[in-house]
């Protein structure tokens, strides 16, 4: 259930709540960017895990240590690049799996994809990441 149907709000009260969250509310048509507290406390508990939290769009918008390990720093990486899509086509070559040639074709697939189940889902956002 959405936090203006919980609570009962209309679209003033609604936006009013998240922006005094210190939060933008959530916009039509628009990928979500924010994860919620409770996810957050669910990859602090998966500590024996590579965890990563993924926008719809291939966003990489939070992690745990061994996903860290795996991946890299991902918060020494400027944010348009945290994006499991764009590393996969323009990524440095330490942030890509190597594979073979039929795990290529089949990520490259999973991966566009991914952007046009994006865009029908979420119009108003541009598939580009962050």
């Amino acid at each position: 259930m959405v936090c203006g149907e919980a609570l009962r709000l209309g679209d003033d009260d609604r936006e009013l709540v998240f922006r005094l969250a210190g939060h933008e509310p959530p916009q039509p048509g628009r990928v979500e960017m924010v994860v919620r507290p409770s996810v957050l406390r669910l990859l602090d508990r998966m500590a024996d895990l590579p965890v990563l939290v993924l926008s719809a769009k291939g966003d990489v918008l939070a992690w745990n240590p061994l996903a860290a390990a795996l991946q890299g720093d991902m918060s020494a990486w400027p944010r348009h690049r945290r994006n499991l899509i764009w590393q996969r086509f323009l990524g440095s070559s330490r942030c890509q799996v190597a594979a073979d040639p039929g795990e290529d074709e089949a990520t490259t697939r999973a991966a566009v994809g991914t952007l046009r189940a994006a865009q029908a889902r979420y119009p108003v956002t541009p598939t580009s990441p962050a």
